[in-house]
């Protein structure tokens, strides 16, 4: 069994590109992307960067929030929020 995968019609300012993937001499095609998956992989980089935030955040203690403008309250409700929100 062998498996080929080709890329073809690369354009490097779009960053699309179409894949053909051949698995004993019978081929599928791919329809092309437009840069989605950069899309993807920036929210991910948000999701992370928020969760990080938040738990240095859950860390604080009351003067500390209160130097950066938070109360204890606001500061839990912030902390309490799921990654994606």
């Amino acid at each position: 069994m062998s498996i080929c995968i080709e890329q073809s019609n690369f354009k490097n300012n779009s960053n699309s590109f179409s894949q053909n993937l051949s698995i004993n001499d019978k081929s599928i095609a791919f329809p092309k992307t437009q840069a989605s998956n950069m899309g993807l992989f920036k929210q991910v980089k948000i999701w992370i960067a928020n969760s990080r935030q938040r738990k240095n955040l859950a860390k604080l203690d009351e003067r500390m929030l209160s130097d950066i403008g938070y109360t204890a309250e606001q500061a839990r409700v912030e902390y309490s929020k799921p990654f994606w929100k």
